[in-house]
């Protein structure tokens, strides 16, 4: 192979690394809505027991919205979300975040689908599941999401 052909090829390969691993980026940390199929969720948006079983068993859901925190130990950004989270909950009457470290229960990260950590659950009211969020999630995302369930 000439080796400019070959720098052809190498550089049409750096181009399209880049190209997938921002549009990765950019999908990171969005919120998907179980009732969005244009999102990419084939979830229907009724109440899935299962989801409020992660709550540990002293745990109560939330009034408002419950937001279940998947995390692991190695998870180098999980303790911000968990901060960030324990904040809007704070903020928000109703609300209530649950953890699940998938390091000891890897069970529920293959009935969950889950595939990176953080993935964030926004359970509503009635334990019904009203969004994912896989990566880090934006505040101001979940913000928006949980004045929708209080209206």
């Amino acid at each position: 192979m000439d080796a400019s052909v070959a720098a052809l090829v190498l550089g049409a390969l750096v181009v399209v690394a880049t190209v997938i691993g921002l549009v990765l980026q950019r999908a990171n940390g969005r919120l998907k809505r179980a009732s969005d199929p244009a999102a990419g969720t084939s979830e229907a948006p009724t109440a899935n027991a299962s989801d409020l079983d992660l709550l540990a068993e002293d745990a109560e859901p939330g009034s408002r919205a419950t937001l279940i925190l998947f995390s692991t130990a190695f998870c180098a950004k999980c303790p911000a979300t968990k901060r960030m989270l324990d904040q809007l909950a704070a903020q928000t009457p109703g609300v209530v975040v649950a953890e699940v470290d998938l390091t000891h229960r890897q069970d529920l990260a293959r009935s969950h689908d889950i595939r990176q950590t953080p993935t964030v659950l926004v359970l509503g009211e009635s334990g019904t599941r009203v969004a994912r969020i896989g990566g880090p999630p934006r505040r101001s995302d979940l913000e928006d999401q949980l004045l929708q369930l209080s209206t």
